[in-house]
């Protein structure tokens, strides 16, 4: 479960270094468990290729395997195993299983996974990496089982396994089969052809293999039919024909290395020269009921094989492998259990625990945070600024007030220079009263600007219940005073500039008429155009005499009063357009970017809250489950302790009862000696095949091999 949880993970790192470490424990453990609640006997069988390792599986099973154990060189260990019927499958490094339906299949499917495993490997290998592929292909077949009827592997409890290539650049797979068989009390059959017993490579890793299994039966395959050249040219049989013990004479006195010697010395090491085409032909005709042709072979040669499988059944069926087979799995179980307590230990696992913790922490500020934006949303913000706004405008409306003084100063200054000048009545309108009541204008909505602006930072703050709404907006990273400013510069201040009109017309100045005028019948409109120039452009210019004659006193008191109508209309709509209009799209302004703001953060928090909430169940779910995993694995370390201080001394097997031991004996064993009549059991039996038999009474203890008798 704990695998399956993390093969989900999102994090590259925990799918990177801690599932792949997870996917092999689980691997393991699963062989440990099929190895104990079966009571299989592991038997590996590895050597160079080509040796004849498919051909001894099919002697040792009394069935054809060739079909399965000869699959393309590639890097993981066939598991061959007694079934009523045949079936074949694969496991991968993932843990994933595929089940084919024939041995075709199987080829088939070995062949194209093969072709991927090859250039998974070539593009690791071209990054400058090691190729590891529980993590760089998880779809790497680690194993494969196929289950057949074989009679002969029912009766003695054996798996054969075969093994991965020594010398096959994917090495890995050599290597996993090493870590995964340390401990587990298994044997394991070396093969090799008589033409390459004395190659040194042959045996480069050989004492690895010697520190990895208690036994190690080596089978020099030889040629029983190979024929040599005689003196006179003539074909005579060869060494290996006549007499092979002599080849493995000499490979014991001139080409066996120290370790080698050891091991054969303490009787852990046995050499047995075999024609393994021979035999498997012979034991296939006789399991298949076929005529059998030994091709005139000597009883020495026929029997051969024989002594090595009886020797074999013989040592998996004696107390001392039951011995280790039980110290060996309550080893194995501790060994597997504080890899697995180091793995939960995992600085992965440990951050993935504590990114947990922090996304729950993050999960209780925003919800926290996200109520207080909805009581924010539901704030009257139209009403909050009332108290604040109406000073702002008080503020404005004085300044306009001493700014329209100033402007009217200003413009009745230049009416008087204008009579003592000769200007025309446009000069006057255009270089001196206009640019007064534009220069106020501006003047004023520059203040207004400035005002809003120097004024921003503490309008929010200085609404109602100013203490907890600032506060309240600082706690969800909104500041009051940039949200004040951002409400400032989206107000057209400029755009509430009103068009400056001519303050004074043609039609409001005065004219005197002249004798002329009065003798003319001129009108006073036909007069004014002749002193001003025409209505629409009065560019005449007046000298100083002419306005002092034609206009008069008079006229400069009506030119003030018409300019102040027209200068006092002017600054009331431009005071109403830049205090009041800007002041109130001021207020709206900020209460739009208060509630747009306080909108894109509820959403955000809203988001946020989402993937917290699938962060959390994705990483509480693998906590959680490596947390149950954890509490397994103390009660299995609890149990495997207790059944060590049962089974884990040798010694205790002596004192124990015949009955007891009876229950101990491996349980294919009992299966074969199963409806055997009383009195048949007193001693071991070779049956046809060699298998050897234990039968357990309560006065003979299972057999001994010789060299543990």
């Amino acid at each position: 479960g704990a695998t399956e949880s993390l093969a989900g993970a999102s994090d590259a790192t925990v799918r990177n270094e801690v599932l792949p470490q997870l996917r092999e424990l689980e691997h393991q453990f699963r062989v440990l468990v099929d190895k104990v609640e079966d009571q299989h006997a592991f038997v590996l069988i590895f050597g160079p290729l080509k040796s004849g390792k498919s051909t001894l599986m099919n002697a040792l099973a009394a069935a054809y395997v060739s079909e399965v154990s000869s699959l393309p060189a590639y890097p993981c260990m066939v598991y061959v195993s007694h079934a009523e019927e045949r079936s074949f499958s694969a496991t991968r490094y993932d843990g994933t299983t595929d089940v084919l339906e024939d041995a075709a299949a199987l080829q088939l499917y070995v062949q194209r996974s093969h072709t991927e495993l090859s250039a998974a490997i070539r593009r690791v290998e071209e990054e400058g990496e090691e190729f590891d592929p529980a993590v760089h292909f998880p779809q790497a077949i680690r194993r494969v089982d196929v289950k057949m009827p074989a009679g002969e592997l029912e009766s003695s409890g054996a798996v054969l396994v075969d093994t991965p290539g020594l010398y096959s650049r994917m090495k890995f797979g050599y290597s996993r089969m090493t870590r995964e068989f340390r401990n587990s009390a298994s044997c394991a059959i070396f093969v090799v052809k008589s033409d390459n017993l004395f190659l040194e490579q042959v045996f480069a890793e050989f004492s690895e293999l010697l520190d990895l299994f208690s036994r190690i039966f080596l089978v020099l395959n030889v040629d029983s039919k190979k024929m040599d050249i005689g003196p006179r040219g003539e074909l005579v049989p060869s060494v290996e024909q006549e007499e092979p013990i002599r080849i493995v004479e000499a490979f014991e006195s001139f080409a066996m290395t120290a370790p080698l010697k050891r091991a054969a010395e303490e009787g852990r090491l046995r050499i047995y020269p075999i024609d393994l085409m021979r035999a498997a032909r012979t034991r296939l005709q006789v399991a298949s009921g076929a005529t059998r042709d030994d091709d005139g072979a000597t009883d020495d040669r026929a029997t051969s094989f024989d002594v090595f499988q009886r020797e074999l059944a013989n040592f998996l069926n004696s107390t001392d492998y039951l011995i280790a087979f039980i110290q060996d799995s309550l080893r194995r179980s501790q060994v597997l259990l504080a890899e697995l307590a180091a793995l939960s230990g995992h600085e992965s696992v440990r951050r993935m625990r504590q990114r947990l913790a922090e996304l729950r922490s993050e999960r209780t500020r925003t919800t926290s945070q996200r109520e207080i934006v909805a009581r924010l949303c539901a704030f009257a913000w139209d009403e909050a600024f009332q108290e604040e706004l109406q000073r702002l405008s008080e503020r404005i409306r004085e300044h306009a007030r001493k700014s329209a003084h100033a402007t009217t100063s200003s413009m009745d200054a230049a009416l008087e220079r204008w009579f003592h000048s000769d200007a025309s009545l446009q000069s006057l309108v255009e270089d001196e009263l206009r640019p007064s009541l534009t220069q106020y204008q501006e003047g004023l909505s520059s203040y207004v600007q400035n005002t809003m602006i120097a004024e921003a930072q503490g309008l929010v703050a200085a609404v109602r219940m100013a203490p907890e709404l600032a506060g309240q907006l600082r706690s969800i990273a909104l500041s009051p005073d940039e949200l004040a400013r951002q409400g400032v510069q989206s107000v057209p201040v400029d755009k509430k500039r009103l068009a400056v009109p001519s303050p004074i017309q043609v039609d409001d100045v005065p004219v005197k008429k002249s004798f002329w005028d009065w003798v003319l019948f001129r009108s006073r409109a036909s007069v004014r155009q002749r002193i001003f120039g025409p209505a629409e452009n009065p560019t005449v210019r007046i000298a100083v005499h002419d306005k002092s004659a034609r206009l008069g006193k008079g006229a400069l008191d009506d030119m003030k009063r018409a300019i102040d109508r027209a200068r006092g209309t002017f600054i009331d709509r431009a005071n109403d357009s830049l205090r009041k209009g800007a002041l109130a799209d001021y207020e709206r302004s900020l209460v739009t970017t208060i509630r747009t703001a306080l909108e894109e953060k509820s959403d955000f928090l809203d988001a946020r809250l989402d993937i917290l909430a699938t962060d959390i169940e994705e990483l509480a779910a693998h906590c959680d489950r490596i947390e149950v995993l954890d509490g397994e694995a103390a009660d299995a370390r609890s149990r495997v302790e207790r059944l060590e201080g049962k089974h884990a001394r040798p010694e205790l097997l002596d004192d124990l009862e015949q009955e007891d031991l009876a229950d101990l004996v491996l349980a294919p064993v009992r299966r074969a000696t199963e409806g055997a009549q009383e009195g048949q059991g007193q001693a071991n039996e070779a049956d046809a095949s060699g298998s050897v038999r234990v039968h357990v009474s309560e006065n003979v203890d299972p057999p001994q091999p010789k060299d543990e008798a």
